[in-house]
């Protein structure tokens, strides 16, 4: 994660409230900045997934609930699902064009620290990684990432109340 680190994150939530206040500029500080940047990777994005994505506050608090690859079509293009799953709705996010796909399991120590669980997700961050390509990492509650490199992505509710 760029902006958005799990240790940070942690330390906004510290007892000595030096220590959080201090998290807690650094923070904001790097909140203003992912928003600038986030801005500039908007305009690469379909209408459809802002809305889905903004109106679901990057649907923070969702459970990854499946992964599934799919090998290059007849395009050759690579595909990557991700299954987002929260008590009420489910989300299906496409993406096309895969160019990378790479998780980092939870380190051993920390509060929650389940390397094997505990995959809610607790923030995200969309960038630009060049003209043609963008990136989405996640950061999940047990403090693994996910991070893909993608051409286009789509969103689909799937499960609806």
């Amino acid at each position: 994660m760029k902006y958005f680190e799990y240790d940070l994150w942690m330390d906004t939530n510290n007892e000595i409230d030096s220590k959080r206040q201090a998290a807690l500029e650094i923070w904001e500080e790097r909140a203003r900045l992912y928003v600038e940047e986030y801005l500039e990777a908007k305009k690469y994005l379909s209408k459809a997934f802002i809305k889905a994505y903004e109106g679901n506050f990057g649907f923070r608090g969702c459970y990854l609930s499946g992964l599934l690859l799919s090998g290059a079509d007849r395009k050759g293009v690579l595909t990557c699902k991700l299954l987002l799953s929260d008590l009420v709705d489910s989300w299906q996010l496409t993406y096309s064009g895969l160019e990378a796909l790479n998780y980092h399991p939870a380190k051993e120590e920390g509060p929650f620290a389940l390397p094997s669980g505990y995959m809610t997700l607790e923030f995200s961050e969309l960038l630009i990684v060049n003209e043609e390509k963008l990136s989405h990492e996640f950061l999940f509650s047990n403090g693994s990432t996910l991070l893909v490199h993608f051409l286009r992505v789509t969103v689909k509710k799937i499960n609806q109340p």
